[in-house]
């Protein structure tokens, strides 16, 4: 489970980092067993180093691990007819190694499913639904999607 998101901590003059580090390891510690219960084993990285991208960081960590798949989890932002959102979107990727003279080097994303759950909107306020029930919905959401 990777948490990629970060800006440079000189620039984040709202906290930012913050934020994604609440939103995001509350939901990484909420799937966790829900994802060990189906006998996975589950490392969570929160890496928020700007100067990297989200696919050098995954490429990093999945060989570091040798993850056969990934979930990602980051916070967007979308203006929908005047309403100011803010999401928790979870994506699930398969990925297959990819070896230089025998040696696994990266990885190359084969397939990718996300959903995006809505954590605050401007004109309805916060989403009343726990950071739990969101989780247990991704895992039912990869069950229909058979990808555990």
């Amino acid at each position: 489970m990777l948490a990629p998101q970060g800006v440079d901590p000189a620039r984040d003059t709202v906290k930012f980092n913050d934020m994604v580090r609440g939103v995001t390891q509350a939901f990484a510690v909420e799937l966790t067993p829900l994802l060990e219960e189906r006998k996975l084993k589950v490392v969570n990285v929160l890496d928020q180093d700007p100067s990297r991208n989200t696919g050098q960081k995954l490429a990093i960590y999945s060989v570091r691990n040798a993850n056969k798949f990934a979930v990602v989890l980051m916070l967007d932002r979308e203006v929908l007819d005047g309403d100011q959102r803010l999401l928790l979107t979870a994506q699930h990727i398969i990925q297959e190694p990819v070896s230089k003279d025998g040696k696994m080097i990266g990885v190359q994303p084969v397939s990718v499913v996300r959903k995006s759950y809505l954590l605050f909107s401007s004109k309805t306020g916060a989403n009343p639904n726990t950071i739990a029930s969101l989780a247990q919905d991704f895992i039912e959401f990869l069950d229909r999607e058979k990808r555990l």
